[in-house]
């Protein structure tokens, strides 16, 4: 009997491992933002963090699919805008000045 509890113990650790899968990002990187990269990891290729107006803002980079769209989130998680993709490949038209504006600061997560 105790090796069979120890046995169920062990896969559980196992197999319960895997849902909780720790997303690597720099220091000081909000939690939401981990959150956000957690629920959306099948569908992001990338992360980066840009400073935008002012404000420190993270672009979620789309794995290639001429469907999605890149999104810009502020440090609390608040959806900024789309500044391309989508079907036109112009995204949301809410910040069209970003590519213009926005300074890279540092890739903080990558699927790669």
């Amino acid at each position: 009997m105790k090796k069979i509890i120890v046995r169920l113990l062990v896969l559980f650790l196992v197999l319960g491992n895997g849902a909780c899968k720790k997303i690597e990002v720099p220091k000081g990187t909000p939690s939401c933002i981990k959150k956000e990269i957690r629920k959306h990891e099948d569908c992001i290729s990338k992360v980066v963090k840009y400073e935008y107006h002012g404000k420190i803002v993270y672009l979620f980079e789309p794995i290639a699919d001429p469907s999605c769209s890149y999104s810009v989130f502020d440090d609390d998680c608040n959806y900024v805008c789309s500044p391309s993709g989508g079907i036109t490949g112009n995204g949301d038209g809410l910040c069209p000045d970003f590519y213009q504006d926005a300074i890279e600061k540092e890739i903080i997560w990558s699927k790669n």
